[in-house]
Order: C-alpha cells, then structure tokens, then sequence
C-alpha cells in the first residue's frame, strides 16, 4: 500500500488497482494486481445536512445499497455520524464481469474510505477480512490491496497471505471479450469432486506459479498455467478459451489463462512481445465472430493507495 503526500482526511482519493485472480490452478488463492485502476474521491460537505451521496445518488442507509462500494463502506462499521454531507465520486477503468476483480476494487475502496473517515488511517489486516467477507473470497482482493503477486489461504477464521514481487520484465496482457460471465454462473458449472491425481497435478502447477514468480523463470509459466481444476468446467461459458491461449504463447507469451471465473484470458509476457501477443488473442476471437479488446498492462506494485485530490 502506498500513501502520496499529507492526506486531508476530510477530501482524499482511494486508488485500487484490478486483478487477475487464479492464474491457472491457483483457484481462490493466487491473484497478481494489474495496473488498470477504480479511484474513489471522498469528500465532506460541511455545508449540507449529513447523508451519504455516490455519484449523485442520495443513499439515506448504504447497508441496503446494491453498489460494492458502499456494502465495503457499510461493512466497517456503518453508524459513525458525519458532520456533513459525505460525497463520493467514483470512476473505473476496470471492465465489469470480465473476471478483472472490478467487484473487488469497489468494496475494497469504500471499505478504505471508511476507514480514512473514521479512523484516519488504513489496518490493512482488518480491511483484508472484511473485504473478503463481503465479496465471498479473497483471491481478487489480496493483490488489489498488496499490490504484486499474492497467496491467500484461510486458517480457521483468519486468512494468511504472502506476497512476491513478481520479475520486473513482466508484463500482462489480457484479451477482454464483449460478453460477460458472472461468477456465479462460473461457479455453478464447476465440478463438486475432483481426481485425486487431478488434485496432485492442480497444486503442482500452482506451486509453479508461485516459484517462478519468486525465481524469475519466466519459461516454466507456460507449464505452470495449464490448469485442469477449474478452466476445463468453466470453458463452456467461454467460446474459444483454449484458442485465444494457445495464440497467445503462440505469439510469444510465456503462459496465459482465464483471468478470474472469466471471459478475459490474460497472457503474462514481455514488454517487447506485448503487441504481437495483444494482436492474436483479438483475431483469434474475430475468428469466431467474437470482438474483443486486448488491454496491454503493467503489473501493479503498489496495491491500495491513498491520495490527495
């Protein structure tokens, strides 16, 4: 997390980067943060009667909002009166359902804010927990918050996470479809009993993943991605998974795999293969009459940070 200048804790600004969640067998555990970003600007009005504004929508109890930015608010705690208006306004350059972590992000961001408001600073732990019991599991919202390359996993009722500092020279690239998959539905199809053999093989590959991001040996991502766990269930709700993979290692990618419960597929390369990468997974989709966007991104760093606005 990263904090810029002397925060005024009554006008700030939350920036919460995406994420791309699983990373082939890291199912609900592995996620990387992607430099494509929400940002929240908080301010108060001391002028107006307290109420709870988002982008222009009046929200006289945030606890029964349907937006993730105020259930991440409303879970810390609401109740703390404000003297004055608060005002939010909210802009995200992270595609929705495409399996981008946007939900994530959102709750994360006023979950921050409200810790900001109420306490002028950010427990980070805290915000981890509650960020994942209001989005359902934490895989997304762990690199969104750290920043980097992460692991989560649940110890009883706490969750323990690591975080890598993936190799500098990586680059993301992620192929996002004009066509949505919610996650519930990605959820549905996925299988309630799995191989043993499956099993060995499904957390071998992900153990990859997470040494290679330690050790740099960028070559063993196309091994490690190949996930039989969850992207063999999930490929049905996503036409041409499989092709827009292989075009993209194809193209010089060290690896790819459906980013989160999907559509997008995010290939991890290099700076200088970024382009052709970017050029083969869109035309492998317009092969089968499916348009797509191809988003060329760095991998973010810094997770959360609280800004001056």
């Amino acid at each position: 997390m990263r904090w810029e200048g002397e925060v005024d804790v009554r006008q700030f600004g939350v920036r919460i980067p995406a994420s791309s969640a699983n990373l082939g067998s890291g199912f609900d555990c592995l996620g990387i943060a992607l430099g494509i970003y929400l940002d929240l600007e908080v301010k108060i009005d001391d002028s107006a009667p307290p109420r709870v504004e988002l982008d222009g929508v009046e929200h006289a109890d945030p606890t029964h909002s349907a937006s993730a930015i105020l259930r991440g608010f409303a879970a810390m705690g609401w109740g703390k009166s404000i003297p004055g208006s608060l005002v939010l306004r909210s802009r995200s350059d992270i595609p929705r359902a495409r399996g981008l972590g946007s939900s994530g992000a959102a709750i994360l961001a006023g979950a921050a804010a409200w810790q900001m408001l109420s306490e002028s600073e950010i427990d980070e732990e805290r915000l981890l927990q509650v960020a994942t019991e209001v989005e359902g599991h934490g895989d997304n919202v762990t690199p969104s918050l750290y920043g980097g390359f992460t692991v989560l996993v649940r110890e009883d009722s706490a969750l323990v996470y690591a975080r890598i500092d993936p190799p500098e020279e990586l680059r993301a690239v992620v192929a996002v479809p004009d066509f949505e998959v919610s996650t519930r539905k990605a959820r549905e199809v996925l299988s309630e009993r799995i191989d043993f053999d499956d099993a060995v093989d499904a957390l071998g590959r992900a153990a990859m993943v997470t040494a290679v991001m330690a050790t740099g040996e960028l070559a063993k991502l196309r091994t490690a991605l190949d996930d039989s766990l969850h992207e063999p269930y999930r490929a049905a709700l996503v036409p041409g998974l499989c092709k827009v993979k292989r075009a993209a290692v194809e193209a010089g990618a060290w690896g790819a795999s459906l980013s989160g419960a999907g559509p997008s597929v995010l290939a991890l390369t290099n700076a200088d293969r970024s382009d052709d990468v970017a050029r083969a997974m869109t035309e492998a989709w317009r092969q089968l009459d499916i348009s797509s966007q191809a988003l060329l991104l760095d991998i973010d760093r810094a997770g959360l940070q609280v800004v001056e606005v």
